[in-house]
């Protein structure tokens, strides 16, 4: 019987030793490897957030024309001095440097004008194309366009006065100065060189005109065409 109970007691404490034993490998640090191999976030120190940091403004570069035959540009005139003007082009900080020549046309209160008449700010259409040796450069240029729907309301001299119209309704007054190369495509399909004989108060028209104003709402335009539709 005393056999017997010296066994039971040697057992007891073999088990609490394993157990203190399990508890001590239990709370010993596990390596990095073997703590991701079950939590792949186990062992990795945060990386702390890189500090915030203010880019200077740097004033954009113009560069070179694309080689690319034809193109359309618009956006503000930002230079322009003799062979080439710099554009910031609409709705992105992007600036490109667009040489031109004798020939290139330039419209701004009509389209007999010389590049000195062109001022930074203007807002600015033009197209480029090949031009032999010299390459890509402005076949015209087009300063404060502005197109729309109006309607006559008074005639007088080379200047016709009314309104625009806009699609929601709303409406501006104008007044479209007549040139001596503003083309007029009549109603019954004729077509007039600078000439306004043939308009009548209350007509209706779609016309393309420069401004000296860059400022859309600007009410005076110089006309370079208008077709009346009514």
């Amino acid at each position: 019987m005393y056999k017997q109970i010296g066994s039971l007691i040697f057992c007891m404490l073999m088990c609490v030793g394993c157990q203190r034993t399990s508890i001590l490998a239990s709370s010993q640090p596990t390596s990095s490897a073997a703590m991701q191999a079950t939590d792949p976030t186990a062992g990795v120190r945060p990386t702390a957030p890189a500090p915030s940091r203010v880019e200077a403004t740097r004033p954009a570069i113009a560069t070179a024309l694309p080689a690319i035959a034809s193109a359309s540009y618009s956006g503000k005139l930002v230079r322009i001095d003799a062979g080439s003007f710099v554009l910031q082009l609409d709705g992105t900080p992007r600036r490109i440097d667009i040489p031109f020549n004798e020939k290139t046309q330039i419209c701004r209160q009509g389209c007999t004008e010389h590049w000195s008449d062109l001022k930074p700010g203007d807002r600015i259409d033009t197209f480029t194309d090949t031009a032999g040796a010299q390459g890509v450069v402005a076949q015209w240029v087009v300063a404060n366009q502005i197109t729309g729907y109006g309607r006559i309301a008074t005639i007088h001299d080379a200047t016709l006065a009314g309104v625009q119209t806009f699609n929601d309704g709303s409406q501006l007054p104008r007044e479209w100065h007549i040139l001596n190369d503003t083309k007029i495509r009549l109603f019954n399909g004729g077509t007039e060189i600078g000439q306004i004989s043939h308009l009548n108060i209350g007509d209706e028209i779609y016309f393309t005109a420069t401004a000296d104003d860059p400022d859309v709402k600007t009410s005076q335009l110089w006309v370079m065409s208008i077709d009346v539709l009514k």
